[in-house]
């Protein structure tokens, strides 16, 4: 069975034909909702006046649920942020994900997903104006900068696993470096995009050298099964 591209970004999805978790309860049916409901509305402040002008007061209003409850779910301002550059995330690595195993090979499924995470500003606006700062606001900037290490790690697993179900011969740590080349290249990209060449074009022939041709360290024991 090939696996659930889906399941290396959302855990609480199960692959086909094994056990369900327990269905949430109407509470945290609730709950989710309402979190949701806020993380949509923080969103709109953001591209309409910029993180910096957004208050809790305010956006508890716009949202229609109480400063209280805002806190309770956040915690703050930094809280909400945090969340609601984390949704955009879980969001685009969905995406890839996806991508990742649409391919023929693992060359064209790496190529088209990243394409998608190349273009990830002319689809997801929220990170499009973090990234742009059109009200010259950078405030959640880092986030995706020099804060940006969980998504690195989140986004590096799902590349790792990709490329060892196709590269077992390689060992984790090897293919973990590839990875995290591969990320943070990307994440250079979105912060600065390149106009001379079409840069998933670039990102790739990259990982298929160091994948193609990785040092004699890299490999693990034969035991390993063959590589696809």
């Amino acid at each position: 069975m090939r696996r659930d591209p889906i399941a290396d970004v959302r855990p609480s999805e199960t692959r086909s034909g094994t056990t369900s978790p327990a269905s949430p309860t109407l509470r945290d049916e609730f709950r989710l909702k309402v979190r949701d409901r806020a993380l949509d509305t923080a969103a709109s402040a953001l591209l309409e006046h910029g993180w910096q002008q957004v208050r809790l007061a305010e956006l508890a209003r716009r949202a229609g649920i109480s400063r209280a409850t805002l806190h309770r779910l956040f915690g703050g301002k930094n809280g909400l942020a945090d969340a609601l550059v984390a949704r955009e995330v879980d969001r685009v690595l969905v995406e890839v994900a996806r991508a990742l195993d649409q391919g023929t090979t693992w060359e064209t499924g790496l190529l088209t997903a990243l394409r998608v995470a190349v273009r990830v500003r002319d689809h997801h606006p929220v990170l499009d104006a973090i990234l742009s700062s059109p009200h010259d606001d950078t405030g959640l900037l880092p986030l995706l900068t020099t804060r940006s290490t969980p998504i690195v790690a989140q986004a590096r697993r799902v590349l790792v696993r990709f490329l060892h179900e196709h590269h077992p011969r390689l060992n984790a740590t090897y293919l973990g470096d590839v990875a995290d080349t591969l990320v943070r290249a990307t994440l250079s990209h979105l912060v600065a995009p390149a106009p001379d060449e079409p840069a998933a074009e670039r990102l790739h022939r990259v990982a298929r050298h160091l994948v193609r041709t990785p040092p004699v360290a890299a490999a693990v024991t034969p035991r390993a099964r063959a590589g696809r």
